[in-house]
């Protein structure tokens, strides 16, 4: 089943919202220009990875794993990687560029399995 882009945009905000509220936990994260960032980015990349499979009337990606505890499907994956993904790229190019690695994966990592969680329990 298709979602609504009321949905689409409630989901991409709430990611948004709780990534913010990861970040502004871990006090090394705890940065304007890292939450701006990762607010921006948050709502962003689930945003258009919804809305690609909206678009293209993918309706096989919303089918979810028949188990309880996790019910996943690709959409829900997809926001996921899509996040950490885009995230690893701008901050390891912008705003990390000179921090460590981990960090750089760290952060991206924790933002993504956040967007993902949204996706699966959430919306």
């Amino acid at each position: 089943m298709m979602i609504s882009w009321g949905r689409i945009v409630y989901g991409a905000g709430l990611s948004a919202v709780l990534e913010v509220l990861v970040m502004v936990l871990v006090p090394k994260w705890r940065k304007l220009w890292l939450v701006a960032t990762t607010a921006a980015i948050g709502f962003l990349a689930p945003f258009g990875w919804q809305a690609v499979l909206k678009i293209t009337h993918s309706r096989e990606f919303f089918t979810d794993l028949p188990i309880q505890v996790i019910p996943i499907s690709w959409q829900d994956t997809g926001s996921g990687v899509i996040t950490f993904g885009i995230r690893s790229f701008a901050l390891s190019y912008g705003l990390m560029r000179n921090d460590k690695a981990r960090d750089v994966a760290n952060l991206a990592l924790a933002t993504g399995l956040v967007a993902f969680l949204v996706d699966v329990y959430l919306y």
